[in-house]
C-alpha cells in the first residue's frame, strides 16, 4: 500500500510537469470522471497485489487464517483507495514529481510504517504517538488484518475502523 501512495502522489503531477494537463482542461469530461480514470486502475492494481500478497501467505507461507475473507478484503480495497486518494490530493497540491514523491513519503509511508502498530504495538507508544496512530489511515487496517488473522472477528466487532477507512476514502 506504500507504493500505491506513491503512485497516487504521481497522477497528475506527471501531467503537470508534461504539459498534458492542459488535454484534461480542454476535454469535456468533468473533473471527477478524469480523477477516476486516472486512479481506479491503480486502485485494481492495488487490490490484486493485495489478492496475491493474501494466497502467499495462506499457500506459500501457510499462515494461519480465522477471520472473514471478505472483510478483509473490503478493509483492503477502502484502505487502496484510502492512500491512492491521499497519493492524489498531494499530486494536485505538489508542482514536481519529486516533490510528490517526497512528500507523500513523510506523510503517508513513514507514519504508516512507524506508528500503525506495524513494527511495534499502537499501545506501547507514547502519547503523541498514540494520537499519531489514529490519525492515519493505516492503523485501522492494521487492526483489522491483525484481527482477522489472529483472531476470526467479524464486522460488527470492526464497524469503528471501517468506518473510518470508509470517511478517509471519501
Amino acid at each position: 500500500a506504500a507504493i500505491a501512495g506513491l503512485l497516487g502522489a504521481l497522477l497528475m503531477v506527471r501531467e503537470k510537469e508534461e504539459g498534458t494537463i492542459f488535454n484534461f482542461y480542454s476535454s469535456p469530461a468533468r473533473r471527477w470522471e478524469i480523477l477516476a480514470g486516472k486512479s481506479l486502475p491503480y486502485v485494481a492494481v492495488a487490490f490484486i497485489d493485495y489478492l496475491a500478497l493474501f494466497a502467499m501467505s495462506i499457500w506459500l507461507f501457510e499462515v494461519r487464517f480465522v477471520g472473514s475473507f471478505f472483510l478483509l478484503s473490503v478493509s483492503a480495497l477502502l484502505y487502496s483507495v484510502c492512500t491512492i486518494g491521499m497519493g492524489l490530493v498531494i499530486s494536485i497540491l505538489t508542482r514536481s514529481q519529486l516533490a510528490a514523491m517526497l512528500l507523500t513519503f513523510l506523510l503517508t509511508v513513514t507514519p504508516a510504517f512507524n506508528y500503525s502498530g506495524f513494527m511495534a504495538p499502537v499501545s506501547s507508544q507514547d502519547t503523541i504517538g498514540q494520537i499519531a496512530a489514529y490519525l492515519i489511515p493505516a492503523t485501522y487496517f492494521m487492526e483489522m488484518v491483525r484481527g482477522s488473522y489472529l483472531k476470526g472477528q467479524g464486522f460488527g466487532f470492526y464497524r469503528f475502523e471501517l468506518s473510518a477507512l470508509l470517511a478517509y476514502s471519501i
